[in-house]
């Protein structure tokens, strides 16, 4: 049997009819046509009960999106406009305002934290800046107030030769004063912000250290002060600056001498341990005491100096060395008891040793 279907829409008396012709044969027999009709009404109104409710839905849809779009961009943003106002906030006067880095997203998080990062350097680098000034200030104020204090001196009345001899050769120990300080100064400016001045080579630190000794003999000379040295028979290699170790060292052993008295004693032992090298420079000093030991290696800090002799530094000696040895990956550890001396240990890294006994040299 073959059947045809086929539809058709009419309209009939203003209204829309879906026609079925069905179409059918078997064989010999007669074709045979069957039609059925009914009416669109029903299915036109269901389509436009659901093209209306389509049509309220979005809208609908677009205002809820909208809303929620906008809570979760404030949410995004809010980071943001925090940012925004701490930055408005600041000022140099006031750089301590943080912004809050809670509930929020990892990677609003790193902006967060970058920028909070930024403001503590920034807060540091002001800090630095005027803690530099004020020092500057304090430590240059006194060398020229006694510069004009004796000028104004000469000027009152006629001096003899020997009291102009007087003043002279005190204008120019405080101009040479205050010329160390600068020196020291644009040293530890270069340190900081300018390493690239350092020339790393390969250093014999051995054969370094000993000349060092030598040297220091010299100058502990004067106060009969005793200086030993004692370092292993094997090379020992570092790279380093030749020229900034060497000011590192002698900063140490003015120290020493200067807070040692008279006919003390300073020991030199150089060791390796793991991968690295440690001077010990140890003397009969003075010591420091537990409070001005945390102090020691800042700007400008100058300790107790009973005992000592009258010289007096800048107060940047210690500072300048530990600058030197962090920018050769190393460091200073400091002890000492009061009345009983003070041990300084420069740790650097080690390029090669090898194993023999230690010499000792007087």
């Amino acid at each position: 049997m073959h059947k045809d279907v086929q539809f058709r829409d009419l309209t009939f008396k203003k209204n829309r009819i879906r026609l079925v012709t069905i179409s059918f044969s078997h064989e010999d027999l007669p074709k045979y046509m069957l039609q059925v009709g009914t009416s669109l009404k029903p299915i036109i109104h269901i389509l436009n009960n659901r093209l209306f409710y389509i049509a309220i839905s979005i809208p609908v849809i677009l205002l809820f999106a909208a809303f929620l779009g906008q809570i979760f961009t404030a949410g995004i943003l809010k980071p943001v406009v925090e940012i925004t106002t701490t930055a408005r906030n600041i000022t140099h006067e006031n750089l301590s305002a943080r912004v809050k880095a809670e509930h929020i997203d990892v990677e609003m998080r790193y902006l967060v934290d970058a920028f909070n990062d930024m403001i503590m350097r920034l807060e540091e680098s002001f800090k630095y800046i005027m803690e530099f000034s004020s020092h500057v200030a304090h430590e240059l104020k006194t060398p020229i107030a006694i510069i004009v204090g004796e000028s104004e001196l000469l000027q009152r009345k006629n001096q003899g030769v020997e009291e102009y001899k007087r003043v002279i050769d005190i204008i120019l120990e405080e101009s040479g004063r205050m010329l160390r300080t600068i020196n020291d100064l644009l040293l530890l400016a270069k340190l900081d912000f300018r390493p690239d001045v350092f020339k790393l080579e390969e250093i014999h630190f051995t054969e370094f250290l000993d000349e060092i000794h030598k040297q220091s003999e010299i100058l502990a000379s004067r106060k009969e002060i005793m200086v030993t040295i004692q370092i292993p028979d094997e090379p020992i290699y570092v790279h380093g600056d030749r020229l900034h170790l060497r000011r590192l060292f002698f900063n140490i052993l003015d120290n020493a001498i200067k807070f040692t008295p008279q006919k003390g004693k300073i020991g030199l032992i150089i060791r390796s341990e793991d991968k690295k090298v440690v001077v010990t420079v140890s003397d009969t000093g003075i010591g420091i005491s537990k409070e001005d030991l945390p102090e020691i290696f800042n700007r400008f800090f100058r300790g107790e100096k009973k005992g000592t002799d009258d010289e007096s530094g800048s107060g940047l000696g210690l500072s300048i060395a530990l600058s030197i040895a962090k920018i050769h990956n190393g460091e200073i550890q400091v002890n000492s008891e009061p009345g009983k001396g003070t041990t300084f240990h420069v740790i650097l890294p080690l390029i090669s040793v090898s194993s023999q006994p230690n010499r000792f040299f007087l």
